[in-house]
């Protein structure tokens, strides 16, 4: 047979060959890209919390076993960029793009607090390792501080209840009022208790009344004398019903979860019901 005629024939498989690799290529090309166009738009945009990130080996990364199997045992001595965030309800490990791991925020507020206590947080909790007897959230008198002792008490209750069980959380109790007669000096914690010390004292115009914004218009005598000083201070211990679990996390869904909608309607149910409204 005529070499050319050969050559002829290899070359029209050859581009046989390559035409039809090249459709399968391009057919699946374009499969991937309606999948991933397919995955954006079902994704739901959620709420993130970053508690955490550091560079753990896979095996402590947190991940799935079988995604551990599954990786070359040389890849798993490897140390990879881990983040634990709050998703929702829950607390996972992700493994970060190396390109945007520096630039992921973690709150520093949190991060500090975890490291104070020592204990490590959620799975990685370990009661024993704690480091202190009492833990004492401290805010001001008024409601925007009982928020704030709300919102930290949300979080200990979610990611290391155990303190809370075992009786380590405690609420300082700060005056609300200062009042000064004669060069001497009452403190109040309540409106009920300001009017029973004017009552005792007599109202008149030698009485000197301050309500406290905040622990911040108190100097450090002060602040010691009133919420710091063990032989004087006042402290309410957190405490949880272990039979009652259930209606807390009901509770601390409702009013501290993601989803607005039940919130709001416990707002509109129980707004009737409010007494001190700090406007």
């Amino acid at each position: 047979m005529n070499p050319w005629i050969v050559f002829a024939i290899i070359l029209l498989v050859a581009l046989a060959i390559l035409g039809f690799l090249y459709y399968k290529g391009s057919k699946l090309q374009k499969e991937q890209q309606e999948q991933k166009e397919q995955l954006f738009s079902a994704a739901t945009p959620v709420t993130m919390l970053v508690i955490d990130k550091k560079r753990l080996p896979l095996k402590d990364s947190g991940l799935p076993q079988i995604v551990i199997d599954q990786t070359p045992k040389r890849a798993r001595r490897a140390k990879v960029p881990v983040v634990k965030a709050k998703i929702g309800p829950k607390v996972t490990s992700l493994i970060a793009d190396e390109n945007v791991y520096d630039l992921i925020p973690v709150k520093a507020e949190i991060k500090a607090m975890i490291t104070a206590f020592g204990t490590g947080i959620h799975d990685d909790f370990d009661i024993s390792k704690l480091r202190y007897h009492k833990i004492i959230i401290m805010t001001d008198a008024d409601v925007d501080g009982a928020h704030i002792a709300t919102l930290l008490l949300t979080f200990l209750y979610r990611f290391m209840p155990e303190l809370i069980k075992q009786g380590y959380v405690y609420l300082a109790q700060p005056p609300l009022y200062k009042i000064e007669k004669n060069k001497k000096v009452w403190y109040a914690y309540d409106d009920d208790e300001l009017n029973q010390i004017l009552t005792d004292i007599g109202r008149d115009g030698n009485n000197k009344i301050q309500r406290y914004k905040g622990l911040g218009e108190m100097d450090a005598d002060q602040l010691w004398e009133t919420t710091m000083d063990p032989e004087k201070r006042i402290l309410l211990k957190v405490t949880m019903d272990e039979a009652a679990t259930s209606e807390i996390d009901l509770t601390f869904t409702t009013l501290m979860g993601d989803k607005v909608e039940p919130r709001r309607e416990f707002i509109e149910e129980n707004a009737r019901f409010v007494k001190n409204l700090d406007i």
